[in-house]
């Protein structure tokens, strides 16, 4: 009997030891919320700043870190922004569609819904725009053709594609394609007028759905151009539909400018 309660107290005490060792540190909780809201406030001053790469991946960081935190829809719905000023709209969508199913009411869903209708309109002409890419011989993406500056290989591929079917993307890159090309050197004037051809087919997009970066590009295009009461009256939708937007806050600092160099 002795050496069975000398065995249930050696437990006990190795117990109590170990739920001793084991036991898990108290978090300051306004510390920890401090933290999270300095992370939360850097990625945003990251976005409003454009450097998209690294918004995305310090909001990133924000969800890996504080999970648990009410702001977390909200961060993941900037890195669904971030993700559409990459250029990666399937990831966007997935981040979408994910919170929709979370977030049915309210403010942020108003604005999920919203973005998710943008995405699916895009992603639907993406779609297209592969498949006809996989019929002729898997060109390569004329976004990677104008960043890597052959310009002319992507507007013929947009050209063939526009002859199949008018969609805003191929137009929207077309006029991209076309800017770039009149941004060039030339040792002789072109015959062709670049920036012209850019502002049809940015006109064209506009016509099919107008987005915020084709109305922007093709007020900078007015601008350039001479045109300046087009440009102006652009600038003012832009900032009447996207009051908020970084582009908004831009473009009241440029018509000061040209207001005060009496272009207006």
């Amino acid at each position: 009997m002795r050496k069975i309660i000398i065995f249930i107290l050696a437990i006990f005490l190795t117990s109590f030891s170990y739920a001793e060792f084991v036991k898990p540190k108290v978090i300051d909780t306004s510390i920890q919320k401090k933290e999270s809201e300095e992370l939360f406030n850097k990625s945003m001053s990251i976005f409003k700043s454009g450097n998209y790469s690294k918004a995305e991946s310090s909001f990133k960081e924000y969800v890996s870190k504080y999970p648990e935190t009410e702001k977390v829809p909200e961060a993941k719905y900037y890195i669904a922004l971030c993700n559409i000023k990459l250029f990666k709209f399937r990831q966007a969508q997935t981040i979408v569609s994910e919170l929709l199913k979370k977030y049915k009411t309210g403010e942020l869903s108003d604005k999920l819904k919203k973005l998710d209708s943008e995405i699916k309109k895009v992603v639907e002409d993406m779609d297209f725009m592969l498949g006809i890419d996989k019929v002729s011989n898997n060109q390569e993406s004329e976004i990677e053709l104008i960043k890597s500056g052959d310009f002319d290989k992507a507007i013929i591929s947009l050209l063939k594609k526009l002859n199949i079917r008018k969609d805003y993307m191929s137009y929207f890159y077309l006029g991209m394609a076309y800017q770039k090309k009149a941004e060039i050197k030339y040792p002789k004037q072109p015959v062709v007028d670049y920036n012209k051809l850019a502002i049809q087919a940015y006109e064209n997009a506009i016509k099919i759905n107008g987005g915020l970066e084709a109305i922007y590009n093709l007020a900078k295009l007015y601008e350039l151009t001479g045109e300046i009461k087009k440009s102006q009256s652009l600038y003012k939708k832009i900032i009447n539909k996207y009051p908020e937007s970084d582009i908004a806050a831009t473009i009241r600092k440029k018509l000061e400018s040209l207001h005060y160099e009496g272009n207006l």
